[in-house]
């Protein structure tokens, strides 16, 4: 029985079935430094976000108190008059809330002490509070019953700023610049009373902002309207989705504004906006021009974009990194690059849309971000691409991708929750193939839209999917440490016009480094002199492994994971290898290749056994069943005409012919010309 992750598994490694998405340029518009370099714009994000463990232990104090789990926050309304010459906000903030416990006499919302709290109503009607310790312990009038609505309002005033880089006034050119940054920093409490986490996100969030005359307010959902009187403009937003309060966010600047148009499949506009400092709209203009294009590219794998009904954007502000603020990213003006673009609006989905539960998950925001950056380059210039930037940030070093302990470690660590977490999500679409994996990030959209999920909520979906128990592959990448290092040695023996090739591989991770025992597949690459190259997918469960394959002609080369498909070291060193006289695998080749109108496949079984060999198209339809029978040990020759099961010429292209038996699997591409 050929597996649905075998076939899509194969089909992506030996042939690159690309999504139709629209025309992008043949060049690419950026070039990124190499990650970690100091211009790494996802090196200066999480750096960014963090100054180590200092903003590790900042992430930890904002835990949720227990009291506040006794409310569900489903709107807020924050209504803030900016004065930057003064720098100073003057604020009333409400929450619509539910009560969800027995009853509620007591409301706790977050703000930071620095903020003056003037005055609390519930209802409408005055309230007694205490702030301090970064909360607002609110009593209302009465005890809340359990389902009873209550609005809360909180007016105050002062400098955010002081808190923080959460909220930052600075300028541009001379000109007020304004924004924010919650997601570390301080949180959104750092500038407005919330409910400050991300398991409870409000239905919607109103923004009325007050802004000196000729400055103009990017921020989140879609812009209800704007009013100027007396040199003075507010500007009304409003997201309609649900949002973590981190994510809800301001930029303010007298902007060159300029729009960009998404259009969907079934011919729906979405406005992109841009707002840009002055003189350097020419500059993000073709990186930022890429986004309708990604959205497609993205929609195509994830689903349609989130929040159709609004809008999609980017603004400048003043911090040296990028933020996936919801519908309207803010972005450095320090550079400009595609991968960039292409990572904060894939977050949108991931992220945003679907939010990690807290900081120990962090890699589903951005790990699977990271790897958008390298699905955007395979949808884009193709799989070589996808290639070279997995590549290009690997981490094979110490350290889990979960976060243990977020009090005491680093939250956003670069090589963790980036590059290894996209590794993580790299493989995991190896392992599953590509129906399973993509359906399975579709249920996972669908189950956890507009809430949170935790990475057993993501193993649970991608389970339930492919029917492929995914423990063991968590255990290793996720919430192990480390990676394989394969030490290989190899021996060729030629015997008439073929050559046996042996291969040991050792996993030697565990005497270097103390990290466990790795059991994942890893690939085979065997080149001849004759300019043939074979390939063969085995199981490497053991510290100490002996392969034995043939292929026809003289063997030159041995690689190991040549391809990036896992996460590993290789080296090459001279040994002892150990293997049966006989090869204990399956072997596949062709004859001659490319082909017309036929092609003699040699098929090697080590000993009598069923096999079943068959034929499949770029799409993964099987389209000829070749052989399905108990076939003896030895050598066998197979003859494929290039027609289907019904007698059918196919057409010319390239195809995949895949042997399965009980001792493993082989597969040789074939290339039909008319």
């Amino acid at each position: 029985m050929i597996s649905s992750r075998l076939v899509s598994c194969l089909l992506v490694a030996l042939v690159s079935v690309l999504a139709t998405i629209p025309a992008v340029p043949a060049d690419r518009s950026d070039t990124m430094p190499a990650p970690g370099d100091p211009g790494d714009p996802r090196y200066l994000e999480s750096r960014g976000r963090h100054a180590g463990l200092l903003a590790a232990r900042e992430l930890a104090a904002r835990r949720v108190d227990p009291l506040q789990d006794l409310y569900d926050a489903t709107h807020y309304t924050l209504d803030l008059v900016l004065e930057p010459a003064e720098q100073s906000l003057t604020a009333t903030v409400t929450m619509e809330a539910t009560v969800t416990g027995a009853s509620l006499d007591l409301i706790i919302l977050d703000l930071v002490d620095l903020l003056d709290v003037t005055a609390v109503a519930v209802n409408g009607a005055p309230a007694t509070f205490v702030h301090q310790d970064d909360q607002i312990r609110v009593t209302p009038p009465a005890p809340l019953s359990g389902g009873e609505a209550f609005a809360v309002a909180v007016t105050y005033a002062g400098d955010p700023s002081l808190g923080g880089p959460a909220f930052a006034w600075a300028e541009v050119d001379g000109q007020p610049a304004i924004s924010t940054l919650s997601q570390v920093n301080g949180g959104a409490r750092s500038w407005w009373p919330c409910k400050d986490c991300n398991h409870d996100k409000p239905d919607g969030v109103d923004l009325l902002v007050d802004v000196p005359e000729g400055l103009i307010v990017a921020s989140n959902g879609v812009l209800q309207g704007e009013e100027t009187a007396g040199g003075r403009t507010v500007f009304h937003w409003r997201e309609s989705h649900p949002i973590c309060p981190y994510l809800v966010s301001l930029s303010i600047h007298p902007f060159v504004v300029f729009t960009d148009h998404y259009v969907t499949a079934a011919g729906d506009s979405m406005p992109v906006v841009n707002f840009a400092y002055a003189g350097q709209e020419d500059a993000v203009r073709p990186i930022w021009g890429l986004a309708p294009t990604m959205i497609a590219a993205y929609a195509g794998d994830f689903g349609e974009y989130p929040f159709l009904d609004e809008k999609y954007g980017h603004a400048h502000f003043t911090s040296n990194w990028c933020m996936e603020h919801q519908t309207c990213t803010s972005m450095s003006n320090l550079y400009v690059f595609e991968n960039t673009t292409a990572h904060e609006l894939s977050h949108q989905w991931w992220g945003n849309l679907v939010s990690c539960a807290t900081w120990h998950h962090v890699w589903l925001n951005e790990g699977f971000a990271t790897w958008c950056e390298a699905r955007w380059q395979e949808l884009a210039y193709g799989r070589d691409a996808y290639d070279q930037l997995m590549t290009s940030i690997a981490y094979t070093g110490p350290g889990t991708v979960f976060v243990e302990d977020p009090e005491n470690e680093d939250p956003f660590a670069y090589n963790l929750s980036y590059l290894k977490g996209a590794w993580v999500v790299h493989m995991l679409r190896f392992v599953l193939g590509d129906d399973a994996f993509f359906d399975g990030l579709a249920l996972y959209r669908e189950r956890y839209a507009d809430a949170a999920a935790t990475t057993e909520d993501l193993q649970a979906v991608m389970e339930e999917v492919s029917g492929v128990d995914l423990a063991a592959f968590m255990q290793q990448w996720v919430y192990g440490e480390g990676c394989p290092r394969y030490e290989c040695a190899t021996m060729k023996t030629v015997l008439g016009d073929s050559t046996r090739v042996q291969l040991r591989v050792e996993q030697v991770q565990m005497q270097e480094e103390g990290w466990p025992l790795f059991d994942f597949p890893i690939e085979v690459f065997i080149d001849t002199f004759e300019g043939d190259e074979f390939w063969f997918e085995v199981e490497n469960v053991a510290a100490v492994e002996n392969y034995s394959f043939m292929v026809p002609g003289t063997a030159m080369f041995v690689r190991v994971n040549k391809r990036p498909r896992m996460l590993c070291e290789v080296s090459y060193v001279t040994g002892t290898v150990d293997a049966p006289a006989a090869p204990r695998l399956l072997s596949l080749t062709a004859y001659p290749n490319p082909f017309n109108p036929r092609t003699t496949l040699r098929l090697a079984v080590p000993d009598d056994q069923d096999v079943v060999l068959a034929i499949y198209d770029a799409a993964g339809r099987r389209i000829r069943t070749l052989v399905s029978d108990v076939i003896a040990a030895g050598e066998r020759e197979v003859a494929w005409d290039g027609r289907d099961d019904q007698g059918r010429a196919v057409a010319a292209g390239v195809y995949v012919a895949l042997a399965e038996s009980a001792s493993g699997r082989a597969t040789t591409r074939l290339t039909l010309i008319r």
